[in-house]
């Protein structure tokens, strides 16, 4: 496993590195000498470390994406979740917000990968996203109950509905994010909320009783 078997404090200082480097330049603009130079070490260290750009830009970019998943979950415990299905998603909307808002590095990062051009890691990242984007907003969609909607045996619908909804939504709010600062990132995730609240609504009033 990648950074295994290396002090602390070294595996931290390339991670910051990483993600200072590649959130400010992206895949492509990314300088493995800006790397080595913030994180105190040689080229080589961070090749026999993680191993090429690639493995470099893919390394970083998995870290983050778990950090917020594992973020968001605990999140979710720690709270008293509100009853309502759609409500529940708004609550993780507004989660992501206050993520976006405390990492706005790392948030950055998880954007421009998922828009990152490079043939050899476009796929990868993609997908990569798409994984991120189902485990953070419908994780636990399946346990609300059916009973609930006028229809019960909709539910399964009612779930693909909101799923290609939100990410709709979600691909047109990142592909606006290539021209936005990482101060505005935050702005623009809470209208994308707002308006999908407005969505959220209107399904309330046509699937449930």
């Amino acid at each position: 496993m990648k950074l295994e078997g290396i002090e602390q404090d070294i595996k931290t200082r390339i991670i910051q590195a990483l993600i200072d480097e590649y959130s400010k330049n992206g895949y492509s603009g990314a300088s493995t000498n800006m790397i080595v130079k913030q994180a105190g070490i040689s080229k080589g260290s961070l090749f026999n470390y993680i191993g090429n750009k690639e493995e470099q830009y893919i390394f970083i970019v998995d870290y983050v994406m778990q950090f917020f998943i594992e973020t968001l979950s605990k999140s979710m415990i720690d709270i008293q979740l509100p009853g309502d299905y759609f409500d529940q998603l708004l609550l993780k909307s507004q989660i992501k917000l206050q993520l976006a808002l405390e990492y706005p590095k790392e948030y950055k990062l998880l954007l421009d990968a998922y828009l990152e051009p490079a043939e050899e890691v476009k796929k990868y990242m993609a997908s990569q996203y798409a994984i991120f984007s189902k485990t953070t907003m419908l994780k636990g969609s399946e346990n609300f109950d059916a009973k609930l909607l006028k229809t019960p045996e909709d539910k399964e619908k009612l779930i693909e509905i909101v799923f290609h909804l939100i990410s709709g939504y979600s691909d047109s709010y990142i592909k606006n994010c290539d021209t936005l600062t990482i101060e505005a990132i935050p702005g623009a995730l809470e209208e994308m909320t707002r308006e999908l609240d407005t969505y959220f609504k209107a399904l309330k009033r046509a699937f449930f009783k």
